[in-house]
């Protein structure tokens, strides 16, 4: 078991135990008053939004390593080009959540007068959590909500395309530079995902030595 599955069980075994009392208000579909909600929202559910992004980058791998839809609507360049920004805006959206869920952890324990192993285990994150993206996310820019990203391997898949529409001469030409294309950018998604693999381990590593002692979950 690895450091995501350790969290991610202690996050459901904690979830059980607090709803456990009201599941046959659930069941029935009434309306549960949790006093724990809050606590609940910030520790699981930003954890989920964190493993449902990597696993959103995980899937662009997927679709970019088969062949794009079979519409005359969507060319295959643009098919690769729409799979490459969203995947890199999913990389930015997940380097933006591990920083917020470390930050809410970080104040809630400190809240609890935990700081000093907050500062041991917690502060150390977000510097590896720049480092780590340094080169991911900063290939697409800050600017990610404003522009598309784009390089001279997508700008030749897309010329050539076009090119090919109007002159199937161009063809294999197109399809060499859409094969270029998913070969460079597929062998970069895996580079990528398995960094960010590490990262992940490491990260809920140390949130999981804050969040829990003897293996429960410390409920403000």
């Amino acid at each position: 078991m690895d450091n995501n599955e350790q969290y991610e069980k202690l996050m459901f075994d904690c979830c059980s135990e607090i709803l456990k009392p009201h599941i046959d208000e659930i069941t029935n579909g009434t309306e549960v008053d949790l006093p724990e909600k809050e606590f609940i929202d910030i520790l699981y559910h930003n954890f989920y939004d964190i493993m449902e992004t990597y696993e959103a980058l995980e899937l662009s791998g997927v679709l970019l390593s088969v062949k794009g839809p079979r519409s005359n609507k969507i060319s295959e360049d643009k098919y690769c080009r729409y799979v490459i920004n969203t995947y890199l805006q999913d990389m930015y959206i997940l380097k933006e959540r591990l920083n917020s869920y470390a930050t809410k952890i970080k104040r809630m324990h400190n809240s609890l007068g935990r700081t000093q192993i907050v500062e041991l285990l917690i502060e150390p994150v977000f510097d590896v959590i720049k480092s780590s993206f340094k080169g991911i996310v900063d290939t697409r820019g800050s600017h990610v909500h404003q522009r598309r990203y784009t390089d001279t391997t997508l700008d030749d898949a897309s010329l050539f395309s076009s090119t090919a529409k109007s002159d199937p001469k161009f063809s294999p030409v197109s399809k060499a530079s859409i094969e270029l294309l998913k070969e460079e950018w597929g062998e970069r998604i895996i580079g990528n995902n398995a960094k960010v693999k590490e990262l992940l381990n490491y990260y809920f590593a140390c949130l999981y030595g804050v969040i829990q002692e003897n293996q429960q979950v410390i409920v403000p």
